[in-house]
């Protein structure tokens, strides 16, 4: 194909993504040259994200399949009804009169007519509808969300906020979110092309399939990977496993913080050893502790032995020492946590290696914002960027890599 032969909405297409690509690598060299110049990311982490417990993964996990079983008994009683809709009809057509050699060629060709309709395009029926199910029972990962969400403030008592849902720095989370994206994308598609030049092994996706096969349901696969996908699975990444993973870490090994998280109460105790660290008199890897988090001296974030007996600071002390020296959360929970959405996507060929990059970025920039919005914003740009390249394939199939 070449420039001659295309149509005019192929050509505007093209443009478009060939100028929606250089303007993200201007972006990313752009984002980089700041990052390496000294102007980072400000984190606005106050102390461990440590409210979920053992109990808060496990209710999800019983509650999504709840969910989905709901989903699919649904959409098979549906589904049923009017397959036998359809038989009905079938049958209601079949008790026309005829006579003699008419009749037995009428009902032959009925029943070749029936078998042509209704069992050779029967496997294309039933995989649209298995996708358009799909985007059905997708959707109830986000009333999952809503209700866990619901759950966990109930049964801890927290606010919104400590569960990233917070809105008191919108505005540097989106920016914080799209300077991630632009510094993350392009050396993520590059290290995924090199992955796929050294393995030859493509990169397949169910999404990417059904789309060459039913463009038409580009919009389904829109509200999947753009809209649903980044909610819940960076609730469920982040919110979950990284708090999850913070309180194993401060929990010193105590059984009910793995079970239920450090639970918050006012007012908040403070020992000198959770803001200075192993010393009492301003120790090496300070760290500041959330005003309203409960940090006892069974129960802290320091791995040294308290204080005893422990000096008790005010919530104000406490905040001017965090004002000075500023939280810096373990790498560890980020880590973990990008190795379990990596894994999640094992089947896309060799993708999932780069998306363990992925998650492990966006679980570190979970850390230092404490806050859901810039992570879900980079996970929605990204899938965005995937469907719409997808969508140029579709209608440039002979001009697309494979």
């Amino acid at each position: 194909m070449t420039p001659v032969s295309l149509t005019p909405v192929q050509i505007l297409a093209s443009l478009a993504t060939a100028g929606l690509l250089l303007a993200i690598l201007a972006g990313s060299i752009g984002c980089w040259s700041l990052w390496l110049g000294g102007r980072r990311l400000k984190s606005t982490a106050t102390g461990p994200q440590a409210t979920i417990g053992l109990i808060d993964v496990a209710m999800t996990i019983v509650v999504l399949f709840m969910l989905i079983s709901l989903a699919v008994t649904s959409w098979r009683t549906i589904f049923n009804s009017a397959q036998r809709e359809d038989i009905q009809v079938v049958r209601v057509s079949e008790q026309q009169p005829a006579t003699g050699t008419e009749t037995i060629d009428a009902t032959e060709a009925a029943s070749e007519s029936s078998e042509a309709v209704n069992v050779a395009p029967a496997k294309k029926e039933l995989t649209e509808k298995q996708f358009l199910f799909s985007g059905f029972a997708i959707t109830t990962q986000l009333i999952c969300v809503v209700l866990m969400t619901g759950f966990i403030c109930a049964r801890t008592g927290c606010s919104l906020k400590r569960l990233g849902w917070r809105s008191d720095q919108c505005v540097g989370d989106l920016l914080a979110g799209l300077q991630c994206f632009l510094m993350v994308t392009p050396p993520l598609f590059l290290f995924n092309a090199i992955l796929v030049q050294f393995t030859e092994i493509p990169y397949e996706h169910p999404i990417q399939k059904m789309l060459e096969q039913y463009p038409w349901l580009l919009g389904v696969a829109f509200w999947q990977a753009s809209i649903v996908a980044p909610i819940s699975e960076e609730f469920a990444f982040r919110t979950l496993l990284v708090g999850w993973f913070e309180s194993i870490h401060y929990s010193r090994n105590k059984f009910s913080a793995w079970m239920f998280g450090l639970q918050e109460s006012k007012p908040s105790f403070i020992t000198q050893e959770h803001i200075d660290g192993s010393s009492p008199t301003g120790a090496a890897n300070p760290i500041a502790v959330h005003s309203n988090l409960e940090l006892s001296p069974a129960v802290g974030p320091c791995a040294g032995e308290p204080l005893d007996p422990p000096a008790v600071f005010s919530a104000s002390s406490a905040q001017e020492s965090a004002a000075s020296k500023p939280f810096v959360p373990p790498w560890w929970p980020a880590i973990l946590s990008g190795v379990f959405f990596g894994l999640a996507h094992f089947s896309y060929g060799v993708s999932w290696v780069n998306l363990i990059l992925f998650g492990i970025v966006l679980g570190r920039l979970y850390q230092i914002r404490q806050s859901l919005i810039p992570v879900i914003l980079v996970h929605m740009l990204f899938n965005s960027l995937s469907i719409a390249l997808f969508g140029l394939k579709i209608l440039m199939p002979n001009t697309m890599p494979q």
